[in-house]
């Protein structure tokens, strides 16, 4: 017998608890689909997707100007080869003075090759950094778009949401999303219970 939170995520066809029922909303939401989450977090949800790996020591924080710069430099990198100050100002819409004195910090915490005048590019520790992050973004986009969220919503929803999520809670987005795409079954169940939902 499945737990309540897994039957509302998974369509399992056992009985689902009248909160979760009487949970108001038109279409799903990231927010509602959070809360369901935070109730397998309070089962043993390694039970349920075994892939999730074991928690594993959390790295320094860092904020999201960090995290968009890398990322930015990254794709410019792809693009280009290098990095220049005003391509990457552009592409955050910022001024040059403030990327370029965020990228003269990135070099300080070893995240960027950095010469002053001259193009710049990552180091093997910014690339590990930008990697994991287009890898956070690719899961978080095929979540929504599995969950049949409108694609000009999804963009901006993945760069609300990303920056404030644990490993260990991107590890369960990723097994959720592997899961439904081995299990179509059980995906096509979920959305027959959100349409339901909606009709209500």
């Amino acid at each position: 017998m499945c737990q309540p939170a897994l039957a509302a995520i998974t369509g399992c066809k056992d009985s689902i608890p009248p909160d979760v029922y009487h949970v108001k909303y038109n279409v799903l939401t990231l927010k509602h689909f959070l809360t369901l989450l935070s109730s397998l977090y309070r089962l043993d949800i390694r039970a349920y997707f075994p892939g999730v790996p074991p928690k594993q020591k959390q790295r320094l924080p860092r904020s999201e100007s960090t995290e968009d710069h890398l990322e930015r430099i990254q794709e410019l990198v792809d693009l280009k080869g290098y990095a220049r100050v005003t391509d990457l100002a552009t592409a955050l819409e910022l001024s040059a003075p403030t990327v370029s004195n965020m990228v003269r910090r990135l070099a300080q915490r070893g995240y960027v090759n950095y010469e002053r005048y001259r193009g710049f590019t990552l180091t093997p520790l910014g690339i590990e950094i930008a990697s994991d992050i287009k890898h956070r973004h690719k899961i978080l986009t095929s979540l929504l778009s599995l969950l049949r969220i409108p694609a000009e919503v999804i963009e901006q929803e993945v760069e609300d949401v990303e920056h404030h999520l644990t490993p260990q809670t991107l590890a369960v987005f990723s097994s959720l999303v592997e899961f439904w795409q081995d299990h179509p079954e059980q995906l096509k169940a979920f959305r027959k219970f959100q349409d339901q939902r909606k009709s209500r």
